[in-house]
């Protein structure tokens, strides 16, 4: 059953942890002068 539990958390950490480095980026590209962000360059095909 660990082992279970430790598979399914693998699986919320890795979107979570995209989802965190696009909101971190949000401020930098505003910074920069970018009025628009294009998040498909982070979505895999």
């Amino acid at each position: 059953m660990g082992e279970m539990i430790s598979m399914i958390t693998h699986q919320w950490r890795q979107p979570l942890q995209a989802v965190s480095i696009l909101v971190q980026k949000i401020p930098l590209t505003k910074m920069m002068g970018n009025k628009s962000i294009d998040f498909r360059i982070f979505i895999k095909s």
